[in-house]
């Protein structure tokens, strides 16, 4: 074993926990392939609505519905404990929001494993997405715990744990400090 099996091996040994970070939403500054991207109005108003500016470029971070193959494959080499989600209020402002699934390749199949390289990833011609009702105007600022939150807030956040296969234990729930949602496990 040598690797991140071992560092996944030493961290379950000793009972350590690791918390992957995401947005409601993926991002991204500079060039490269994002399958997920949204070059209209959905990424306008992303980058709008979440401030999305790259902290040491200054540049419009590139924007676009979140995308579970690379969720999960992150997953397969970190070991995510739990996720914490932010960045959900920003959505706030959709009739409905996208979650991407899977992708379709040059050659038509659909492809739910993340390309290991550029080459296969700039095969990708399209982008299979869940789309899910919103929580359009809902002020999710004002949520304490996870009952709290719109129906529609659960569907998604629970549909991305049965993707990923893994627990969304904290929900950011807007941008100031203290704005967290700690789901009990």
């Amino acid at each position: 074993m040598t690797g991140s099996g071992l560092t996944l091996k030493f961290m379950q040994e000793r009972n350590f926990k690791v918390v992957g970070i995401c947005k409601g939403y993926i991002t991204r500054v500079g060039g490269g392939i994002l399958p997920s991207e949204d070059f209209g109005e959905l990424g306008e108003l992303l980058q709008s609505i979440g401030n999305e500016i790259g902290v040491t470029t200054g540049r419009k971070r590139r924007c676009g519905p979140l995308d579970l193959v690379q969720l999960k494959y992150a997953h397969t080499f970190t070991g995510y404990s739990y996720l914490n989600i932010t960045k959900l209020d920003v959505l706030s402002k959709l009739e409905t929001v996208s979650l991407c699934i899977g992708y379709i390749g040059e050659d038509g199949n659909l492809l739910t494993q993340y390309p290991t390289g550029e080459e296969e990833l700039s095969k990708i011609q399209t982008v299979q997405y869940e789309v899910m009702p919103g929580w359009k105007d809902f002020d999710i600022s004002q949520c304490k715990v996870y009952s709290d939150l719109h129906p529609n807030i659960q569907k998604y956040i629970e549909y991305i744990e049965l993707y990923v296969g893994i627990q969304v234990k904290y929900i950011n729930t807007g941008p100031k400090d203290g704005q967290l949602i700690v789901r009990q496990m």
